[in-house]
C-alpha cells in the first residue's frame, strides 16, 4: 500500500477515535457521580449511627454495611477509563521503540527521526540512552522540551526502587540526606545483582552536583538552535572515556521526560510520534517498569529491537524480562497486535540471524513463524530500508488493526467495572433491605410534628413581619446621609487642593498647552473629563457603606429567624447563618426548595453607587464640559474663554475647580434627595423574601418538609428513640435510592 494511502487511513481512524470522546468523558462523569453518591450514603449512615437516639439494635444492624470501602474499586475505574480518553484523544499514532543495550535502538531511530548522535547517541559496550524520548513530526520545527524530577518524583521513580531491590531499608528523604547517605563499600555486600545497584546507587550520589540544581528548578527545559544539538548531555549515560577522566556529568538522571519536535523523513505521514523505550530488560527491574507501564496510554504498537550478534542471538532471561513488561503495558490490546519484534541484521543470511529466528519460532511462535509474534527484519543504519522494510508495514498494520485495538481497550475496561457496578448495586440494595426492617413514627407522633409545623410557620411569620415594619419606619437612615457628607468633603477637598495636582502644577501646565495650541481647549477639554471621571469616583466609596447596610439586614433577618428555628442557624448570624439554613434546605430528607430559592434571592440582593445612584446623579456632571448646550438656541457653545497667558492660566484653574465644587455640591445635594432608596430597596428584598418563605404556594408543605428533616434540632429532646432518628432514616434512604439511580445509568454504558 503508497504510504500517501496509508497516511489517509490512519488519518480516518485518529478522527474515528475522537468521535468516541464523549461517551468516555460521560461515562467519566457518571462514575464520579457515583463515588460522590457513595460518600454521602456513607456519611448519611455514620450520622444515622452516631446519632444519640437512634436504637442500639438499629446501630448494630447498619455498622456491618460497609459502603466506603468500594471507594478504591470506583477510583480503579476511573483511572482506567482515564487512561481510555488520553489514548483515544491523541492526534497521533505513536510507535515505541525498545530493547536490549547495544541493539541498535538508537540507530533505528536516527533512521525513522532523522535526527543524529547529538540528539539520539549510539554506541557500543555499554548502554547509551537513559532518558525516556518522545519524537513527534512537526516540519519546521526543530526543538526539545525536557521535563524535569523533583526530588521527590526522583525518589519515587529511581531511588526508592532502586534501594528496594538492592535490599537496602529506606531512601533518602531529600536531597541533603542522599547527599550524605552512606552506601555499603565494595565485599560488604555478598549478593552480585545488590552490589550492582549499589554501584549504580553511589554513581548517582557521586554526580549529585551535575543535577541538584535540576532537581530543584521547577520548571522545564527548552532547548532550541544551537543548544538542542547539545541535547545529548541530557540523555545519555557518560561515555568510557568521560569516566576515565574523573567526576562525570549525569544530568539525565534529573530528566524525567523528554518531547522532541523535528522533521522526520517522511512527509507523508504527518501524524508519527516515536517513543524511546530505555531500560527494557535492565537489572533494576522496577525502573524499567516506570519506563514502559507508564508509556501505556501513548504507545499504539511496540518495536523490540534484536541484533543478531555474539551474545544475543537467542531468546534469553532479559527477552523474557522485555516481553513481560510488554504483555503489562498492552493492556487489552493482542499481543501481536502490539508487538513487533524487530530484528536489526546486516546480513540477513548470517548464522547469528537465522539463530534468532530459529529461538523466536520455537520460544514465541510454537514452530511457526507469525503465530504469535511478527517478526521484520532491517538494517537500522540504512535509513531507506528502515523506510520500506519495517515502517511501511507497521503502519499498514495500524491502518488496519487501530479499531479493533481500541475496541479491546475498551471492552476490557468496561469488563473489569462490571464487578464495581454490581458491588455498587449490592450496596443500595443491602442498605434499602436494612431499612426496610426499621419501623418508622405513626400516628400521634406525625400528627404533632404537623402541629409544630404549623405552629413554626405562624412563629416566623410574626418575626419576619415586626421586622419589615421596623424596617419601614426607619426610611430616614442618618447614616446615609453622613456617609454622603464624607464623600462630598472628599471631594471637595480634592479639588481646592489644586484638583488633585497641586494649583501650581496645574496652572504650569495649563499654560504650557495654551501656548502649544494658543487657547484653552484641548488642555480644559482633558481636565474636565478628568474632573468629571475623578467626581464620579469620589462617591463610588458609598459601596462600603451600602455593603455595610446589607450585611446588618441579613444579620437582622437570621435573628429574627433564630427566634423559631434557633437550633438550624444558631450562633451563625447573618450571611453565614442564612448559608447554613440554605444547606439544610437543600440537604434535608425532604429538600426545600422553594426556601433555598428565597434565600438565595435575599444573599444576592446588592446595594452599589454605580448601579442605584450613578444614574440619577449623572446630570450634575454635564456641566463639567468645554462646551455646554445652549438652553435657548440649543447649540454648543464654549463657557471657557481665556487669554493664553499666566493670567488666563489661572483665570482658566478658578473656572474648573469652581465648576467641579458646584458639581461636587449637585451630587451631594441630589444623593441627600435619595436618602430613602437604600432602605427601600433592602425593605423591598426582605419584604420579597418573607412572601417567598411564608406565603407562596408551597410554603406550608415546605415548612412540614423542614420540621419532619430536622425536628430534633428544632425541638430537642421532644423525641426520643427511633422515632428521634427519622430524618437521618429518610436521608439515608435518598441517598440509597441516589446511588441506584447512578448504578442504572451506569449499566447503560456500552457502545
Amino acid at each position: 500500500m503508497p504510504m500517501a494511502e496509508i497516511a489517509e487511513k490512519i488519518n480516518a481512524v485518529l478522527t474515528a477515535r475522537r468521535a468516541r470522546l464523549p461517551r468516555i468523558r460521560s461515562e467519566i462523569d457518571r462514575w464520579r457521580r457515583a463515588d460522590e453518591n457513595v460518600v454521602a450514603l456513607d456519611r448519611a449512615l455514620n450520622d444515622l449511627c452516631s446519632y444519640p437516639a437512634t436504637p442500639p439494635e438499629v446501630v448494630e444492624s447498619l455498622l456491618h454495611l460497609r459502603v466506603a470501602e468500594v471507594r478504591p474499586a470506583i477510583t480503579g475505574v476511573i483511572e482506567r477509563l482515564q487512561q481510555v480518553e488520553a489514548r483515544i484523544s491523541r492526534d497521533t499514532v505513536n510507535i515505541g521503540v525498545g530493547g536490549q543495550a547495544r541493539v541498535g535502538k538508537s540507530t533505528l531511530l536516527q533512521s525513522m527521526s532523522g535526527l543524529c548522535d547529538e540528539h539520539l547517541p549510539t554506541g557500543s559496550g555499554i548502554p547509551v540512552t537513559a532518558v525516556r524520548s518522545r519524537i513527534f513530526h512537526s516540519p519546521g520545527q526543530r526543538r526539545a522540551i525536557l521535563d524535569l524530577h523533583t526530588f521527590h518524583s526522583f525518589r519515587t521513580a529511581v531511588l526508592a526502587p532502586y534501594h528496594g531491590q538492592a535490599g537496602l531499608a529506606g531512601a533518602p528523604a531529600d536531597l541533603e540526606q542522599f547527599r550524605t547517605w552512606r552506601y555499603p563499600a565494595a565485599g560488604e555486600t555478598e549478593d552480585a545483582q545488590h552490589q550492582a545497584l549499589i554501584v549504580e546507587l553511589r554513581e548517582m550520589q557521586e554526580g549529585l552536583w551535575s543535577y541538584a540544581d535540576l532537581l530543584e528548578r521547577g520548571r522545564p527545559i527548552e532547548l532550541t538552535g544551537d543548544e538542542f544539538d547539545g541535547l545529548r548531555d541530557y540523555v545519555a549515560f557518560p561515555t568510557i572515556e568521560q569516566m576515565r577522566h574523573g567526576p562525570v556529568a549525569r544530568r539525565y538522571l534529573a530528566v524525567r521526560d523528554i518531547r522532541i519536535e523535528c522533521a522526520f523523513p517522511y512527509d507523508e505521514v504527518t501524524t508519527l510520534g516515536l517513543l524511546d523505550m530505555p531500560g527494557l530488560g535492565e537489572i533494576a527491574e522496577e525502573r524499567s517498569r516506570h519506563h514502559v507501564v507508564g508509556l501505556r496510554d501513548d504507545v499504539d504498537v511496540v518495536l523490540l529491537v534484536k541484533r543478531a550478534q555474539e551474545g544475543m542471538a537467542y531468546w534469553g532471561d532479559a527477552d523474557v524480562r522485555a516481553m513481560t513488561l510488554l504483555d503489562e503495558a498492552r493492556g487489552f490490546v493482542d499481543r501481536k497486535d502490539f508487538v513487533f519484534l524487530v530484528l536489526n541484521s546486516g546480513d540477513p543470511s548470517s548464522l547469528l540471524a537465522e539463530s534468532v529466528r530459529a529461538h523466536v519460532r520455537k520460544l514465541m511462535n510454537e514452530g511457526q513463524d507469525g503465530r504469535n509474534l511478527d517478526m521484520l527484519e532491517v538494517d537500522a543504519r540504512d535509513p531507506q530500508a528502515v523506510a520500506d522494510q519495517m515502517l511501511r508495514p507497521v503502519l499498514e498494520h495500524l491502518a488496519d488493526r487501530l479499531p479493533a485495538m481500541d475496541a479491546a481497550v475498551l471492552a476490557g475496561t468496561r469488563a473489569t467495572s462490571a464487578p464495581v457496578r454490581s458491588g455498587l448495586a449490592s450496596a443500595a440494595e443491602d442498605v434499602t433491605e436494612a431499612l426496610r426492617a426499621l419501623r418508622s413514627a405513626t400516628g400521634g407522633t406525625v400528627e404533632d410534628v404537623l402541629r409544630r409545623a404549623r405552629a413554626l410557620h405562624q412563629d416566623v411569620a410574626v418575626a419576619l413581619q415586626e421586622l419589615l415594619e421596623d424596617l419601614r419606619a426607619n426610611y430616614q437612615n442618618e447614616a446615609y446621609a453622613a456617609a454622603v457628607e464624607d464623600a462630598y468633603r472628599a471631594s471637595r477637598d480634592w479639588v481646592n487642593d489644586g484638583l488633585g495636582r497641586g494649583t501650581d502644577v496645574w496652572v504650569a501646565d495649563a499654560l504650557r498647552s495654551m501656548r502649544q495650541y494658543g487657547g484653552p481647549g484641548p488642555f480644559a477639554t482633558v481636565e474636565f473629563n478628568r474632573v468629571r471621571v475623578e467626581l464620579s469616583r469620589r462617591y463610588t466609596g458609598l459601596d462600603l457603606f451600602f455593603g455595610e447596610q446589607v450585611e446588618e439586614v441579613l444579620e437582622r433577618v437570621t435573628t429574627a429567624l433564630g427566634t423559631s428555628l434557633g437550633g438550624l442557624v444558631a450562633d451563625e448570624p447573618g450571611r453565614s447563618g442564612l448559608e447554613l439554613l440554605r444547606a439544610l434546605a437543600r440537604g434535608a430528607a425532604e429538600p426545600c426548595e422553594n426556601l433555598s430559592t428565597a434565600i438565595d434571592e435575599l444573599l444576592d440582593v446588592r446595594l452599589d453607587y454605580r448601579t442605584h445612584l450613578h444614574p440619577q446623579v449623572r446630570p450634575a456632571l454635564d456641566p463639567l464640559s468645554f462646551a455646554v448646550r445652549d438652553p435657548q438656541t440649543g447649540a454648543y457653545v464654549t463657557q471657557v474663554a481665556v487669554a493664553p497667558n499666566e493670567d488666563g492660566a489661572q483665570e482658566l484653574h478658578q473656572i474648573v475647580a469652581e465648576l467641579g465644587e458646584q458639581a461636587a455640591w449637585r451630587i451631594r445635594s441630589e444623593l441627600l434627595s435619595q436618602h430613602a432608596m437604600p432602605a427601600l430597596v433592602l425593605f423591598t428584598a426582605v419584604e420579597q423574601f418573607a412572601d417567598a418563605v411564608l406565603r407562596s404556594g408551597a410554603a406550608e408543605q415546605e415548612f412540614g418538609r423542614l420540621a419532619r428533616s430536622y425536628r430534633d434540632e428544632l425541638w430537642p429532646g421532644v423525641y426520643e428513640g427511633l422515632d428521634g432518628a427519622n430524618a437521618r432514616v429518610a436521608r439515608v434512604r435518598k441517598r440509597a435510592e441516589q446511588l441506584a439511580a447512578v448504578v442504572t445509568e451506569l449499566d447503560g454504558d456500552g457502545e
